[in-house]
């Protein structure tokens, strides 16, 4: 069917005569679109050869459009007795207002054209963009898509059957695995702009350190008593004391140039004598050899235990001291080969003064003493002696001979009596 037939069907449609029913209207608007299409083509064609398009075309093309499409919609607006809208006053768009009395006449469509120098490329895709749009329109009319955007709304037919909705199908809720709460049971919510309530942190009360305690001194026993003799010899001191009756680790006598010494240890003005010191409980005399003949002295003996505390202390006793005895000269008989008789003068020294005797000989000491080391040729027991026989001696042999009186004690001895030194050469 040709264009000028399908628009003749459709005016006369719209005169309230009765379509042609031999053209269908799906078929129509499938012929209507393919012409369209070739329209666009001959269009573009048609620009790309000319510098300004066919207003001409531009109108037809229109007035087939809404000749098609107006055709059906005021013949149904017209069964239906309702308004036709009338003309817009500035035609760039359709409007669907009706009004009474008016018959509807489409308006043509006039391009917004812009304030500025026209060119042949705005024109060109208005022509594109208004096909495109047409043929959207047009096939969507085809698949049924219903225009009320552009038509009135149909009055209602008593005739057609009311539009039944289907029932909403309800999806059953899943079931949920948690555990439902009670509301009291529920803990408080918090808001999450609540600030929450900070409890103070209780401080914890310093500890306090103990006081220290003052440590006891220790409960000293009872200071003892104990005894101290003191006897000048010649030469020297000796010194002896009882024990205590108490546990003993050591003794200390203490010497004093005065009428005595204190009862404490140390004691001012008095001196430790090495010589009566013992760090043995088992010894219990001493001696003092250091005092020059003529002196007088004062000693007092102490008693300590094995933490060095003072357990007993003795009296003070005073002496005064006296020079070593000197026995005369020394002298020498030789008897034969190897063979001397050596003899000295008698000694009268107390006997709490005296121990032994010792017959020293010394070859390379001119000064020989048995306190000092000096090898001794005999041993005398008995101060009474005044001589004795030595034999087996190496002959030409010389020595340095002397004769000692010896006190000894449990500290150290000393010479109480000597006679002079006599160089002899054995025979």
């Amino acid at each position: 069917m040709r264009p000028d037939d399908r628009r003749a069907a459709m005016a006369g449609s719209a005169n309230g005569d009765a379509p042609r029913s031999d053209v269908p209207l799906e078929t129509a608007l499938a012929a209507l679109d393919d012409e369209l299409s070739a329209a666009g083509a001959q269009a573009r064609r048609a620009l790309q050869g000319s510098t300004q398009p066919t207003r001409v075309f531009t109108n037809r093309l229109r007035e087939q459009l809404l000749g098609q499409i107006g055709a059906p919609a005021m013949s149904s607006a017209a069964g239906a007795g309702a308004a036709l809208p009338r003309e817009s006053p500035r035609g760039s768009r359709l409007r669907t207002e009706p009004v009474a009395g008016e018959g509807w006449l489409p308006t043509p469509l006039r391009p917004q054209v812009a304030r500025r120098t026209p060119t042949i490329l705005p024109r060109a895709r208005w022509s594109l963009l208004a096909a495109a749009a047409l043929t959207t329109v047009i096939v969507a009319g085809a698949l049924g898509a219903r225009f009320d955007w552009l038509l009135p709304a149909p009055t209602s037919d008593a005739s057609s059957p009311p539009a039944t909705t289907p029932p909403e199908t309800r999806t059953p809720a899943p079931t949920s695995p948690l555990v439902v709460v009670p509301v009291d049971s529920a803990p408080p919510v918090t808001s999450a702009t609540e600030a929450p309530v900070s409890t103070p942190t209780p401080r914890p009360e310093p500890t306090r350190k103990p006081e220290p305690t003052t440590k006891p001194e220790p409960t000293l026993p009872p200071v003892g008593s104990m005894e101290l003799l003191a006897k000048a010899c010649p030469g020297g001191v000796v010194l002896d004391w009882t024990k205590p009756s108490s546990a003993v680790g050591h003794y200390h006598v203490l010497r004093g140039f005065g009428d005595s010494v204190p009862p404490t240890y140390p004691a001012d003005g008095a001196a430790e004598i090495e010589s009566a010191t013992s760090w043995s409980a088992g010894i219990t005399d001493g001696y003092d050899a250091g005092l020059d003949g003529g002196a007088t002295a004062a000693y007092r003996a102490f008693a300590f235990g094995s933490g060095d505390q003072v357990l007993a202390f003795s009296p003070s006793r005073t002496v005064t001291a006296a020079p070593a005895r000197e026995l005369g000269p020394l002298a020498v008989e030789a008897l034969g080969p190897g063979s001397i008789r050596v003899s000295w003068g008698a000694s009268e020294v107390p006997a709490a003064c005296f121990t032994y005797g010792k017959l020293v000989a010394a070859a390379d000491d001119p000064d020989p003493s048995y306190v000092k080391g000096s090898p001794y040729l005999a041993a005398i027991g008995d101060q009474a002696t005044t001589s004795i026989t030595l034999d087996g001696l190496s002959s030409g042999q010389t020595v340095w001979l002397r004769y000692e009186l010896i006190r000894v004690t449990g500290t150290g001895k000393f010479v109480v009596g000597r006679t002079d030194v006599l160089q002899v050469t054995y025979p």
